[in-house]
């Protein structure tokens, strides 16, 4: 095919047509960096909110978690399939038997002669002796030959006074005619408030075991009486706890008579083993308040329980608390690599840092000796010190 010359409207034709290539490629160009740019920007938005939504789901996760050890307790790693479990121990030969009496103990004797053979009866040679112990108690109830419920008849003398007119009487006669003794009262107290008995089960305690009949009411007084008598020394103890640099205190479920379920608050010294109970019908802040009472100033112990939280002047957790719950998190499966990494991490710091107080608390103490601890424990890097420790 041979050469021909283009036509000057050709080429303006064609030249038209290459300016707007150039003009579509340069916006088609623009376009695609437009869309480039906005790509990452979107790729970066979506890597920040999985990683939000990771978070998210970890904490809830890990709050279910702690929820479900709440009202389930805690999870047995040994029946789940983790761990191995610890073998159990046989049981020592002696926890059958029962140790023998001493001489002082023994309330009676009896001698069991034979003199003939119990299957032929021939005669016996080389006799010997065994001896054999029956321990037993004595239920009032059923032993009609001794009285163990006793009866005081006392006569009081009353007479009228003609000098200043009034009656005068050798004891006090106010109150019922018929009460009930101190022995009596002493075991109410300790079967209600240590053994943690209810009005039914100390009235069936009595009358089984003593043949003594008691109402409510009567319990009910007995318990209000005691706690008057007590007071005063159940106050001064509040004070002696309090009088330390610091206190432990703690709540736990406990069913009280007149409420039902409640709780039990308790106020612990940490330089002696006194301590003090409140029961209450509620978890509330105001029984931890009650105990503290409205001026001290010293350390306050306690759990992670949210009414503890703004109480004292300073606050500090239970180690054991702290360490039990960084272990938990390192068993919670919905953390990613990098979060399991640091929790470990940290689990392992605690870990040496309580090792070593407990280490440093069974020394003999020395004040010298322990400044110098504990400026190390709190002045070295944890990675490089307590986790080789």
């Amino acid at each position: 095919m041979g050469r021909h010359k283009l036509s000057e409207t050709e080429i303006e034709k064609r030249l038209v047509r290459l300016t707007n290539l150039e003009r579509l490629h340069a916006q088609d160009q623009q376009i695609k960096a437009e869309l480039r740019a906005e790509n990452k920007q979107l790729k970066a938005e979506i890597t920040e909110l999985k990683e939000y939504f990771s978070g998210i789901i970890e904490t809830q996760a890990a709050r279910i978690t702690e929820l479900e050890t709440m009202v389930y307790g805690r999870k047995n790693r040994f029946r789940s399939g983790g761990g191995h479990k610890t073998p159990k121990l046989p049981r020592d030969t002696a926890s059958y038997h029962r140790s023998q009496p001493s001489e002082d103990e023994i309330t009676a004797s009896e001698h069991h002669a034979i003199d003939a053979c119990r299957h032929c009866g021939g005669p016996l040679t080389d006799k010997e002796e065994h001896t054999k112990f029956v321990e037993d108690i004595i239920l009032a109830a059923l032993n009609t030959a001794t009285q163990f419920k006793t009866v005081e008849k006392h006569t009081i003398e009353r007479g009228y006074c003609i000098r200043c007119g009034q009656y005068s009487s050798a004891q006090d006669l106010r109150g019922q005619e018929v009460t009930i003794g101190p022995m009596v009262r002493t075991l109410i107290c300790y079967l209600i408030t240590l053994r943690d008995h209810s009005y039914s089960q100390v009235q069936n305690i009595l009358w089984d075991v003593y043949r003594f009949k008691i109402t409510d009411g009567e319990i009910t007084n007995i318990l209000n009486a005691r706690r008057l008598e007590l007071l005063p020394a159940y106050e001064k103890l509040k004070d002696s706890i309090r009088a330390g640099p610091a206190v432990h205190m703690d709540e736990l479920r406990w069913k009280i008579q007149s409420e039902g379920a409640g709780y039990a608050w308790s106020m612990s010294s940490t330089t002696s083993s006194d301590v003090v109970f409140k029961l209450a019908d509620n978890r509330g802040k105001g029984n931890a308040e009650d105990l503290l009472g409205e001026n001290f100033q010293g350390v306050g112990i306690t759990d992670r329980y949210r009414s503890y939280q703004d109480l004292f002047a300073l606050h500090q957790i239970c180690w054991a608390h702290l360490q039990r719950t960084a272990k938990d998190l390192t068993h919670l499966e919905c953390l990613g690599k990098a979060k399991l990494k640091h929790v470990t991490m940290f689990y392992k710091q605690l870990a040496a840092i309580y090792a070593a107080i407990r280490t440093y608390q069974e020394e003999p103490f020395n004040e010298t000796k322990r400044k110098t601890q504990a400026e190390q424990l709190l002045g070295k890097p944890h990675d490089s010190v307590l986790l080789t420790g």
